[in-house]
């Protein structure tokens, strides 16, 4: 596996650096041009300090690692919306991970999955809405925030919690898909993955127009309802056979024996589990259905809250600050509303979850009108839907706009 990467222009030997955060934290910038990874995962430390830290591993150019996009991460606009962010921990003396309240929130979340996973494994037909229910509404608190090392500053614990939800990811496709992918090149052309999961739907006007794109609209259902399987199977498949993410993301790294291990053992059990064992309680009718409605009814939690907030013609302008970028290509909804707020995971907030995804959510609600002021006085519209309803209707009419020719 090669260690090396590229910051700013300058390239590094990473194979005797210790990251605070683990081994994992500072594994997704080997092998590739790690600037944009580095900037959004630090905005708060003192980037001179960083300098000198790095400056003991800085190596020649290797010759194998391809420039990234460049953003400006040091505009005036950048400068103080970091400054700002940074002001409201330090004033309150508090850290960027969760507080005692989500602390609290996982513990009663691990006893719902626990609650879901006996009905499912006790043969209750019910579980198949108990179960996914109470399994996503765990893992969007948990497993996202985990995989992006902001649950807690315990990096075992993020571990831990990063390969606890099989149902919806694992780490090592996430962080391929997520954090590599869509967070660094949001809404960008051949760079976002989540752009790009369906090649029978249209969601870019940089995306060619074909009579395949006609009425797709209505392809919106099925689609989100089998989404589930292309994260869980196809585009995994093709990340280990292919060494390519959904045609985007170049994969660099390979897991170690102990960790494909692990990984292969999850997607045994998620089979093994959620697939065959319902037949085992049911007859061949019931338990097609138990299968289907469990999974469909994940699917679509997944989809309503991941795809309504960057998926709208105003959510594809992008711009040279990356800062900025993240501001033009996301949109909030329900600001304020606890209830949508556990319920997403917090991906309501998600203008504030791409400006610093190294934060957990649970600080967002308070640093939302924060980031908000600081684009008003920077002129920078901040986009924000009412709730789910407003956000969805948006989405259905860029998306039928889409499948006409431009």
């Amino acid at each position: 596996m090669t260690k090396y990467t590229k910051i700013h222009d300058k390239y590094y030997d990473l194979t005797k650096f210790k990251h605070p955060g683990g081994d994992t934290a500072i594994w997704e910038a080997y092998g590739r041009d790690a600037t944009t990874l580095f900037e959004s995962y630090h905005p708060f430390i003192n980037k001179e300090k960083m300098k000198l830290i790095l400056k003991k591993y800085e190596i020649d150019d290797p010759g194998n690692i391809e420039s990234d996009i460049e953003f400006d991460y040091e505009t005036e606009f950048s400068r103080e919306i970091k400054q700002e962010v940074c002001n409201y921990f330090k004033e309150n003396n508090i850290n960027i991970f969760w507080d005692n309240d989500k602390k609290i929130l996982v513990f009663i979340l691990s006893l719902l999955k626990i609650f879901g996973l006996y009905f499912h494994f006790s043969g209750y037909y019910i579980a198949c809405i108990i179960e996914p229910f109470f399994s996503w509404l765990f893992g969007v608190n948990t497993f996202h925030d985990a995989c992006h090392f902001s649950l807690s500053k315990n990096k075992t614990i993020n571990k831990i919690f990063s390969y606890l939800s099989p149902e919806l990811s694992q780490p090592y496709d996430w962080y391929y898909q997520h954090n590599i992918g869509h967070h660094v090149h949001t809404n960008i052309k051949d760079k976002d993955p989540d752009l790009y999961h369906r090649s029978n739907i249209r969601l870019t006007k940089k995306i060619k127009y074909k009579n395949i794109y006609k009425n797709q609209i209505l392809k919106i259902p099925l689609i989100w309802s089998f989404t589930y399987i292309g994260l869980l199977f196809i585009f995994p498949f093709e990340l280990h056979i292919n060494k390519l993410y959904n045609n985007c993301v170049k994969v660099y790294n390979k897991q170690s024996n102990n960790e494909l291990i692990l990984y292969i053992s999850m997607k045994i059990y998620f089979i093994l589990a959620y697939i065959i064992y319902p037949y085992t309680q049911y007859n061949f009718l019931y338990a097609t259905g138990y299968v289907l409605i469990s999974r469909i009814l994940l699917s679509l939690l997944f989809m309503i809250n991941a795809e309504l907030t960057h998926i709208h013609e105003e959510c594809m302008n992008i711009d040279d600050d990356w800062y900025k970028h993240q501001v033009k290509t996301a949109y909030n909804h329900s600001i304020g509303s606890k209830i949508t707020t556990f319920f997403s995971g917090g991906l309501n907030y998600q203008i504030e979850h791409h400006l610093f995804p190294g934060v957990n959510h649970c600080h967002h609600k308070n640093l939302q009108p924060i980031v908000e002021k600081v684009c008003n006085k920077h002129k920078i519209k901040y986009k924000s839907f009412r709730g789910y309803f407003d956000a969805f209707m948006s989405y259905c009419k860029y998306i039928i706009k889409l499948g006409y020719p431009d």
